[in-house]
């Protein structure tokens, strides 16, 4: 604190000392002080009680709601306001808040006899204070806010007794007033910011001259801070949302400071605005009431106004913007949520009279009359039954003082309007053959709708020919004079007759057509293709014109119909192109694309080639997901013994606890369905490695196999190489499919709905709650096998604490000797082993019957193309995620692991991917797609039985469970890990090569900091690795030299 600024607060406090306000204090609090400078720019003596005001049950005394306050102001003609003399040390403190107040200077510690500004609840309890002093005399002879009071008078004689009576109860209570800021009988005054007089309630020039002297702001602080100050004065300011916009834009959260012009015309627009804020009148009770409603893009807005006098006065603006959600809604839900909220706003004006709803949108009108609402309309409707009123059509015109702004049109599918087709929507047609074919359309009847949208087909075709009565119709002259927009190249007249008379087809009919003679025979039509024979089935359909073969397509009740184009062969792809992906095709199924077809063109076999074509567009196969989602049948892992099998998940981050664990490794049994979690501080693969083998494998053994999903620490060369030096097969599960480990999924939620419940008040001692959480685990009865954990792994239940409590145990079976023990407890156990084989068999038969409902499987062959899953697996930066495809492809089957898992790969170079038959599909190609790369014979991918590494006990007599970690030498570095698990071969590769599907994992550089020494050929005996380097040092004392 600079030194002027200390000497002011010495002096401040001897003050106080001198006047008793403080004394010299001895407390265990301690508060700072800080000094701030007052409107004359002295320095104030404040002290910082943030910390103090975070430990205080706070008081929930309300204060008096400002806008109420000044409501209550319409009655009076005459006005005084009191003001006491520093009203907060008039208030004494007791001693325990006295000590817990206090404050400490360069000097000493010092407490207040008096209550100090800053404290949380000192608003409340000075409110509370005046409430008793002056109650019954509040909003009626006078209003207080905090140590604000306003008396109120009809007329001199009224005021003077209104003041006898707040004086004498003033002087009751000891509390004095401040003369110089009392000003009596006036007949305006400024109170909580405002100027009231008998007229109304207007601004107060002082605090609307600091708005207006303003500087441009600089930062988003500032912005916060006008906006604040402008905020105030809101009632006075009409459409106030809507000029403040872009100011409030800059206060959202994230946003960037970037000063436009736009922003700098909001802000001076707010100026000028305040400084001519009309005088808002006070509220009667006689009078009928008008609320003025209206919506805009961005906002909604409303302005209510009464009749006083036979004269409309307002008395308060109302705006506020529209959320993205509601900047959705059409124009009539916009116009309806500003009624609905409006009314809610002026809810203590309305409620219980009867007022009058004007707007400018004519379709409110309906609003009481609207049979059985549903959804979010009939909420509204329900929150504006409790309320009189009617609605008023007002044209725009004289609805000028609620803003009404530009509106958009609603949408078709909103069930609020009703209107008449609007047929300007027709004047956006594309050119078209139809416009120059209306003479056509004298055989089939006159024309009553326009064709739809997007018209696609032959440029200025037959236009040389057409009719005068062929522009006659409205609708078809607009789309003659219509903007044409050159989305397609389209063709001539003399190009489609000759594509026509070329095309083998639909020759034979040109030449029907041409002769004009008898019509042909089906001896005639035979000799000719199914295409001709359809069309020959039609022909009472078809005609021509101008040299180019139609057909009559009826809609409707078949007064009225389209001419088809009976298109050739050359022209049947780019007509599909356009209609699906073109422009304005939108990429929609093949049913919509191929009604649009059918309004313009007709051929043979046409609703296959659509469907055909729909079915092999790149882009909709990418992105659309399959009618059936692809899901194979339950695959089943078979367990006959407790720790054969094993599955391991990593589960965090989560909070750091006081031991600086973050993460929970979690281990379980597949039979036994016994589980242990181990908290860790980190998930380095040298970590949940050294976990495993010190507290699962030296307590439990080795399993036989190992099961885990992909995570960089499972696939590590140090995870690997345990498993392989201690004999464990290593599974894994495909990527991003974690139903493949799913039973140590479902644990994981469990533990954490119990560390959730349990852990609710420490959060940062979650690993302390795990055995506990663990031990109900194991004491529960398992689903799938009818018994507990405890019971599978022990033969026995534990004892709990429930029951020392009642006395019991148990296990209250009669033990004579070990051996007899011994002999119990194996019988116990191979009974329980035997129940829960059947009771896991019966328990997986049931899954796989229940999950095998909806599964719908495709069986891939080698060589096959498949489209690959990759929604939610990839990291998107500068992308809109939702814009991005699905599925990634082509990819072709160059292998199957079993059932369920193949092995796809993109081209002959690149890498290989294993992947579940669920995130795959069928691939269909318009082109045919080279796989000659791929190896066919299945003799080459059948799966080869590698029996599993065997160890040299006498080699091996002396290993420590962790010397798998030594670390390796330049020269083994590139030696690859083997495993029981083959690969197949890619291509140019030899069978010798063969590796496990993790190879490249395994000669990456492990998490934790270290390299394995990898396992030599397996027709050699298992080595006791040589120590070439030091071992990180959490192994160093496991390790013997």
């Amino acid at each position: 604190m600079a030194r002027d600024k200390q000497i002011a607060a010495d002096q401040q406090v001897q003050g106080s000392l001198e006047a008793g306000v403080a004394r010299p204090s001895n407390s265990s609090w301690a508060a700072p002080i800080v000094m701030v400078r007052k409107k004359d720019q002295s320095p104030r003596l404040c002290v910082d009680y943030r910390p103090l005001n975070e430990r205080t049950i706070k008081d929930a005394y309300p204060l008096p709601r400002i806008q109420d306050t000044l409501d209550t102001l319409s009655t009076a003609k005459y006005f005084s306001t009191l003001d006491l003399t520093s009203g907060y040390w008039q208030v004494e403190m007791t001693p325990r808040a006295r000590k817990a107040a206090a404050f400490c200077t360069r000097k000493r510690l010092f407490e207040w006899n008096v209550m100090p500004f800053g404290l949380c609840n000192a608003p409340a309890t000075f409110q509370r204070l005046m409430d008793r002093v002056l109650v019954g005399l509040q909003w009626e002879t006078c209003l207080v806010y905090l140590d604000d009071i306003i008396v109120l008078g009809r007329d001199i004689t009224q005021m003077l007794e209104r003041l006898v009576q707040v004086f004498t109860r003033l002087r009751g209570a000891n509390l004095k007033l401040k003369p110089s800021k009392c000003c009596l009988f006036r007949e305006q005054v400024s109170y909580l910011g405002h100027v009231v007089s008998a007229r109304g309630i207007a601004t107060d020039p002082e605090k609307v001259l600091k708005v207006v002297e303003w500087p441009a702001p600089q930062n988003i602080s500032e912005v916060c801070q006008f906006v604040g100050l402008a905020s105030y004065y809101r009632r006075f300011v009409e459409d106030f949302a809507t000029v403040a916009k872009p100011l409030h834009e800059l206060t959202k959260k994230y946003a960037r400071f970037n000063w436009t012009a736009e922003c700098q015309e909001a802000f001076e627009e707010l100026k000028v605005r305040l400084t001519s804020a009309p005088v808002l009148a006070y509220p009667l009770d006689s009078g009928e009431f008008f609320l003025d409603t209206d919506a805009s893009d961005w906002g909604i807005g409303a302005v209510l106004s009464q009749m006083q006098g036979g004269e409309e006065r307002v008395l308060s603006y109302g705006s506020r913007r529209l959320s993205p959600t509601e900047q959705n809604y059409c124009t009539t839900r916009r116009e309806l949520l500003a009624v609905v909220e409006f009314t809610s706003h002026f809810r203590q004006y309305l409620l219980g009279r009867s007022f009058t709803v004007r707007t400018d949108h004519s379709s409110l009108r309906w609003l009481t009359k609207l049979r059985e609402p549903e959804g979010q309309l009939a909420r509204w409707l329900e929150k504006l039954a409790e309320y009189d009123f009617q609605v008023l059509h007002r044209p725009g015109k004289f609805h000028q003082n609620a803003d009404a702004l530009s509106r958009r049109p609603c949408r078709s599918s909103c069930p609020c309007t009703v209107s008449e087709p609007d047929s300007s929507s027709n004047d956006r047609q594309h050119k078209g053959v139809q416009c120059n074919l209306t003479d056509c359309l004298a055989e089939g009847g006159p024309l009553t709708t326009s064709p739809e949208q997007n018209l696609v087909g032959v440029v200025d075709a037959l236009s040389d020919n057409c009719y005068d009565h062929s522009l006659s119709h409205p609708s078809i002259s607009r789309v003659t004079e219509s903007p044409q927009l050159d989305l397609f190249k389209g063709w001539t007249r003399e190009q489609l007759k000759a594509a026509q008379t070329a095309d083998p087809d639909i020759a034979p009919v040109c030449g029907w057509l041409e002769e004009g003679g008898s019509e042909p025979t089906w001896t005639d039509v035979a000799p000719h293709s199914p295409a001709t024979k359809a069309y020959w089935a039609q022909r009472k359909r078809l005609y021509q014109r101008d040299g180019v073969v139609l057909r009559k397509f009826y809609c409707g009740e078949g007064k009225v119909f389209y001419p088809q184009i009976l298109l050739p062969h050359p022209y049947r792809t780019s007509v599909m192109a356009q209609m699906h992906e073109g422009p304005v095709g939108g990429h929609f199924g093949a049913e919509k694309t191929l009604s649009r077809l059918k309004t313009r063109y007709f051929w043979y076999d046409m609703k296959n080639d659509v469907t055909l074509w729909c079915r092999t567009c790149i882009s909709c196969a990418a992105k659309a997901r399959p009618k059936k989602t692809p899901r194979a049948a339950m695959g089943t892992v078979k367990v006959g013994g407790p720790m054969e099998r094993i599955a391991v998940d990593l589960m965090g981050p989560l909070n750091e606890t006081e031991r600086h664990n973050r993460y929970i490794v979690v281990v379980q049994d597949y039979f036994s369905k016994w589980v242990e979690a181990y908290p860790v501080p980190d998930e380095q693969a040298i970590t949940v490695a050294e976990k495993i083998t010190s507290e699962w494998v030296c307590r439990h053994g080795a399993p036989h196999s190992l099961h885990s999903d992909q995570g960089t620490n499972f696939e590590s060369a140090v995870f690997q190489g345990m498993c392989t030096l201690l004999g464990i097969e290593k599974t894994r599960t495909t990527p991003f499919h974690p139903q493949s480990d799913g039973q140590v999924e479902r644990f994981n939620a469990t533990l954490q709905k119990i560390l959730a419940t349990t852990a609710e008040r420490c959060h940062w001692d979650w690993d302390i709650m795990i055995p506990y959480a663990l031990m109900a685990y194991r004491a529960t009865k398992h689903s799938s096998t009818g018994l507990s954990p405890n019971m599978m792994l022990y033969g026995r239940e534990t004892t709990e604490p429930v029951d020392l409590v009642a006395g019991t145990s148990p296990d209250n079976v009669p033990v004579s000797s070990p051996p007899h023990y011994v002999m119990q407890l194996r019988e116990r156990l191979e009974l329980s082993h035997q129940l829960a084989r059947e009771a896991l068999g019966r328990s997986a038969e049931r899954a796989k019957r229940q999950y095998d409902k909806n599964i719908h499987q495709v069986h891939y062959q080698v060589g096959d193309a498949v489209w690959h899953l990759i929604k939610g697996t990839k990291r998107v930066k500068d992308k809109v995620r939702k814009f991005l495809p699905s599925y990634e492809g082509p990819y072709f089957i160059v292998g199957q692991l079993d059932d369920l898992v193949y092995r796809i790969q993109k081209g002959q170079r690149t890498k290989a991917k294993v992947v579940h038959h669920d995130k795959l599909k069928p691939y269909h190609s318009r082109t045919p797609l080279d796989n000659s790369w791929v190896p066919q014979s299945a003799e080459e991918w059948a799966p080869v039985e590698v029996p599993s590494p065997t160890h040299d006990s006498s080699n091996d007599a002396d290993i420590g469970p962790l010397n798998l970690w030594d670390t390796e030498t330049e020269a083994t570095a590139g030696e690859a890990l083997h495993s029981t698990r083959p690969v197949p071969p890619s291509h140019g590769q030899s069978p010798e090569d063969l590796t496990l599907p993790q190879r490249d994992e395994a000669r990456a550089q492990d998490p934790g900091g270290a390299r394995v020494q990898c396992l030599p050929p397996a027709s050699s005996p298992c080595q006791r690795p040589r120590r070439v380097c030091k071992v990180p040092d959490r192994l160093g004392n496991w390790i013997s030299h």
